[in-house]
């Protein structure tokens, strides 16, 4: 028939963007998964947690229903919030587990104070770590805190401490 127009042709759905996870946060947040575990119902006096996800810093999650997937997604907002992507990779290993254990707060002044050196970190850590166990709330906590910090350690060992470079997606002029 003259006239008509034709039926609409539906369109696909564009694929939702995922964002690209380095292969050093991948091993910084595989480390820090293990040593996480599961579900806490009180961590260290501030509440569940679970996945290394504390309910006090996230208050608009349930982390008792908090999937392994969606604390990944979580966790990569603490690397990319401090641009651990463009730190040396022992820098971005420490600094990465100081944020979830410790806050992201935390993990920035320890990189400033320290000048990033990872061996500095974690001897900063130590040094945090021991004083917060003088407290009754946290001085069942030192042996299992010198134990993550031994384990990260290791983690360290064969990572560079340059800081790589800086890769520039390509232009439409590069082809």
């Amino acid at each position: 028939v003259m006239g008509e127009q034709p039926a609409p042709v539906a369109q696909p759905r564009p694929a939702p963007v995922v964002p690209v996870a380095s292969p050093l946060f991948e091993q910084a947040d595989k480390f820090v998964a293990d040593i996480e575990g599961g579900f806490v119902a009180n961590d260290g006096g501030k509440g569940p947690t679970n996945f290394g996800i504390n309910q006090r810093a996230h208050p608009n999650v349930d982390v008792r229903k908090l999937t392994p997937e969606a604390a990944v997604s979580i966790r990569k907002q603490y690397w990319d919030g401090l641009s651990l992507d463009r730190k040396p990779p022992a820098t971005a290993m420490v600094a990465y587990d100081a944020a979830i254990n410790q806050g992201p707060s935390y993990a920035m002044e320890l990189i400033e104070i320290t000048g990033g050196d990872p061996a500095l970190m974690l001897y900063q850590r130590r040094l945090d770590y021991r004083n917060l166990a003088k407290s009754p709330l946290h001085k069942n906590n030192l042996a299992g805190w010198e134990r993550r910090l031994n384990e990260l350690s290791k983690q360290l060992q064969g990572l560079s401490a340059e800081t790589p470079p800086v890769v520039q997606p390509p232009t439409a002029q590069d082809g």
